[in-house]
């Protein structure tokens, strides 16, 4: 292990002190920090897991710290994944964007992830970063109501064409309202995984952008065809971003052809559980390794959330 900094030095002290207690040192550490914070910061913890349960619950009064146990889980049994994708970021930003999310996971650490946010760019499109021509054809899976179609298109003023997809009946509706008249842009009601399946949307009460698809239909949930990338759009692609609330690593899967033969520009949400953030790397590097990767986070400090892995 190189050190040639603070950020480097920080990392490897972290990761040492993951190797050398076992899990459950780590999860009775999680918890003694928790339990520091003052009332107002663990409620605020407790109300967003409760909003958006992708990591785990948390509620000391139930005895339930759900959300600590599947982190330390995931921090023990994949520190060497950690150490590995820290390696491979290129960037000292994207070295203290994960150190800072695995500081707030351990200790609660707020301040160095505030410092991480992401406030010259957008969300997918770091200009120092990707760089696009007149040639691209951008893949927006999660597409939402045309915020990041739009912001692409306003960031680079050029391109080929566009492809949105979004599984949302009324969210739909407002990306065709917002997108129309744009040329080239192509609209799809569908999801992306890893194969044509027939899933169903699982809503989001708090909200729509965080709607997931479920293989069961309970309540009598709308379906929504799903697809593999590397059938339903037979032309090269050269950039694709992915905000799909889980369901990344199957589209990954099914866009791992385009992948091979024309290494689009990715930008992948890697926050939306707790083994993303590290296997997402991995599974690209599996692709072709002659990718290179940075992350970017564009959430708050309260939690970790909004960071983005870009493979160029």
């Amino acid at each position: 292990m190189l050190i040639h900094n603070a950020i480097d030095k920080k990392f490897y002290d972290t990761i040492k002190q993951i190797q050398k207690v076992e899990q459950i040192g780590i999860l009775r550490h999680m918890r003694a920090c928790f339990h520091r914070l003052d009332t107002q910061n663990q409620q605020g913890i407790i109300n967003y897991m409760i909003r958006f349960p992708y990591w785990g619950s948390i509620n000391p009064e139930k005895n339930d710290y759900t959300l600590l146990e599947n982190r330390a889980k995931t921090l023990w049994e994949h520190k060497e994944d950690f150490l590995w994708l820290y390696q491979h970021l290129i960037d000292y930003r994207s070295k203290k964007v994960l150190l800072a999310i695995l500081l707030n996971w351990m200790e609660f650490d707020f301040k160095m992830l505030a410092e991480t946010r992401e406030i010259n760019f957008g969300d997918y499109f770091d200009l120092d970063v990707f760089h696009c021509y007149t040639n691209e054809v951008f893949v927006d899976l999660g597409a939402y109501i045309g915020d990041s179609a739009l912001q692409f298109i306003d960031s680079y003023k050029k391109y080929k064409r566009v492809y949105c997809y979004e599984i949302t009946p009324n969210i739909y509706a407002k990306l065709e309202q917002n997108t129309k008249g744009l040329p080239n842009i192509e609209l799809r009601q569908k999801g992306a995984g890893e194969k044509q399946d027939k899933l169903y949307i699982h809503t989001n009460i708090n909200s729509a952008s965080a709607n997931t698809l479920s293989q069961k239909n309970e309540n009598g949930e709308i379906g929504v065809d799903v697809v593999a990338i590397d059938e339903d759009i037979t032309e090269p692609i050269t950039f694709i971003k992915m905000d799909i609330e889980g369901a990344e690593q199957s589209a990954l899967k099914g866009c791992a052809e385009q992948i091979r033969k024309n290494h689009p520009k990715l930008a992948i949400c890697t926050y939306h559980n707790n083994e993303d953030i590290w296997k997402i790397a991995r599974m690209v590097h599996e692709i072709d390794s002659s990718y290179q990767f940075y992350m970017r986070h564009n959430g708050g400090n309260l939690t970790p959330t909004e960071y983005v892995l870009f493979c160029v």
